[in-house]
């Protein structure tokens, strides 16, 4: 249970690392959190050695990369917050 709660953390703080990386416009502060997640990853891979528990970690990371881009752009889009309106394609 202690793995479980361990890769399912590092797996969200990465992925969340990930869709900031992507949401933000282009500037260096953007690679910042790019950086904060290879640190992740680091740290997830030291700690854990068996191969079953890593691609968990990568297949949880880039599941919650995908999915809380738009969770994001839903919850902008519905309260008022600034987005870019390249994520707005298709919401109305």
């Amino acid at each position: 249970m202690r793995k479980a709660g361990w890769l399912l953390l590092c797996s969200l703080v990465a992925g969340a690392l990930m869709t900031v990386f992507v949401m933000l416009p282009g500037s260096i502060t953007r690679h910042l959190f790019s950086l904060g997640a290879l640190v992740i990853g680091f740290y997830f891979f030291q700690r854990f050695e068996t191969k079953g528990i890593r691609i968990g970690f990568v297949v949880l990371t880039l599941v919650f990369s995908f999915l809380l881009p738009p969770v994001y752009v839903l919850l902008a889009h519905a309260n008022g917050w600034p987005v870019d309106p390249a994520f707005l394609e298709g919401v109305e």
